[in-house]
């Protein structure tokens, strides 16, 4: 677990109020500095750990973070994800709604299961969220957990089902690696985030772009496990012992000791300086020294990406442009610090699904 967080009080700007972090109840002391140092809204996970009870531990990490922050936390029962996930549409707990209105949560998230192929099944998990809804006051987020390659075998249908959707979606993909690698899942979610309904949940630095092509909100993960949802037989993360530095020149997650080891070879000093609000035009070799400090640059270094895209004349232009420059410079840093700096592959993917203009 890294250190406390020490204070910075950069809080989010307005503009960036849809960006919230998606964070573990085993982390809960992290979720509540990410709140009170940046401001950003929190969604709460439950363990996929089976000896644990899913709705009890959110109930109790809720209660504590509201006590400690004076704010309330959205609560994903993470039925979905893990070995021993439920699977389907499956029946929704109405007692854990009711239960989430009184905790305070602002959305209330349905605990429906992992959908791996089943287009009759995202029918059944939207229909049963509408029903839901019908009977609370709050609004209802219908949690959908989808195989990613579902968004390209799928795409009319899913259109279809949400754009006739009463309620919301919460929409978290699942994949080995990156589920938005595809160049056809990256236009499927496109096209549905025009329809100006889909939360896109458990997502990696493409939360930027869906909040850019219209998203009304997206839950960014703390750890790799929380970025996407890994298949039932990989449990995903980082298994080094060095922490995870983000480098914002590559929009890339990289282990510590492959950035000291790169910047040693790359002595591109623009390359390495980051204007975060941690470091403060350092270079991120230097600044960042321990996992506290990584935590804190990593985030700050999101909310200046996300500010930097939303706060553009032309946002979609804007995430396209620094998805250029990142694939650009991790060529340049890979000829010369060698593997492990390839480009990340969702880069090429939304760039791929940049509208040509043709010339009048």
């Amino acid at each position: 677990m890294p250190e406390p967080l020490a204070p910075l009080k950069t809080p989010v700007p307005s503009a960036l109020r849809p960006l919230a972090i998606q964070a573990s109840v085993e982390n809960l002391d992290l979720a509540v500095g990410l709140h009170l140092e940046f401001g950003f809204d929190i969604v709460l996970t439950a363990s996929s750990d089976p000896r644990r009870n899913p709705y009890a531990t959110l109930e109790a990490a809720s209660r504590t973070f509201y006590e400690r922050t004076g704010s309330y936390a959205q609560l994903d029962a993470n039925r979905y994800a893990g070995p021993n996930r439920k699977m389907g549409a499956s029946d929704l707990r109405v007692d854990w709604a009711q239960k989430q209105i009184q905790l305070g949560a602002p959305l209330i998230l349905t605990d429906a299961g992992y959908i791996d192929g089943d287009i009759a099944q995202v029918r059944e998990a939207i229909a049963s969220a509408e029903e839901l809804q019908s009977i609370l006051d709050k609004p209802v987020l219908a949690t959908l957990a989808v195989a990613a390659p579902m968004l390209r075998n799928f795409r009319t249908e899913l259109v279809d089902l949400v754009g006739n959707s009463t309620v919301s979606i919460g929409l978290a993909l699942g994949h080995a690696a990156d589920p938005l690698s595809s160049i056809q899942v990256v236009g499927a979610l496109i096209e549905l985030l025009s329809l100006g309904k889909v939360h896109p949940r458990r997502i990696d630095l493409s939360g930027i772009g869906a909040l850019a092509f219209g998203a009304p909100g997206v839950s960014i993960g703390t750890t790799a496990t929380l970025r996407h949802v890994y298949p039932a037989k990989k449990g995903g993360g980082n298994t080094s012992q060095w922490w995870s530095t983000l480098v914002p020149g590559t929009m890339s997650w990289r282990t510590h000791d492959k950035v000291m080891d790169a910047a040693s070879t790359f002595t591109d000093h623009h390359f390495w300086q980051c204007g975060c609000d941690y470091c403060f035009g350092r270079a991120i070799s230097i600044a960042i020294q321990s996992e506290a400090a990584a935590v804190l640059h990593n985030f700050a270094t999101i909310k200046s990406l996300a500010e930097r895209v939303l706060s553009s004349p032309d946002s979609r232009l804007s995430w396209f442009e620094m998805c250029q420059h990142a694939q650009t410079y991790a060529y340049e840093v890979m000829s010369e610090s060698g593997p492990g700096w390839e480009p990340q592959d969702y880069l090429g993917a939304w760039l791929s699904n940049k509208p040509v203009r043709v010339p009048n």
